[in-house]
């Protein structure tokens, strides 16, 4: 980040966080009704805005992450994959994962990486996981993936 002035990641971070906050609300949308394109179009934009984004600022953890949801999504789009519960499982922790980045973005520190047990969950063709991805490092412990469930409601 230090060779994109500070103007233009604090412009990002600002974005960043409006669609988050608008995915949250989109996925529980669409988990709820999985054959409404609009909404998965809405979902698949909003994790390739983000992914943009974060290439323009060269945040490889981001890009990565953003780039394992949007595969699927866009499969999915494309009637190559079904979304499945593991999917939505996924993507909702991502966000926490997100939100980590983005606040270790905010306050200056290194960008944590999400654990790949979670990117691989968004392979389409994948079965689910027989243990939910945990956090790798405590400082990455986003706090709504240690409460299971509660990880799916809307902030």
């Amino acid at each position: 980040m230090s060779a994109v002035p500070d103007d233009i990641a604090a412009d990002f971070i600002v974005e960043a966080q409006e669609i988050l906050d608008r995915l949250g609300e989109q996925l529980v949308s669409l988990e709820q009704a999985p054959e409404e394109a609009d909404q998965l179009n809405a979902v698949f934009r909003g994790f390739h805005t983000l992914k943009g984004g974060a290439g323009f600022l060269a945040i490889k953890p981001m890009v990565e992450l953003c780039h394992a949801a949007e595969e699927t999504l866009g499969m999915a789009r494309s009637g190559q994959a079904v979304l499945q519960a593991h999917h939505f499982d996924a993507a909702q922790q991502s966000l926490d994962y997100l939100q980590a980045m983005l606040d270790a973005m905010g306050s200056g520190e290194a960008v944590p990486h999400a654990p790949a047990t979670l990117i691989a969950q968004f392979d389409a063709k994948s079965a689910p996981p027989a243990v939910k991805a945990a956090p790798q490092a405590a400082a990455a412990k986003p706090v709504a993936a240690a409460h299971g469930d509660d990880a799916h409601a809307p902030a």
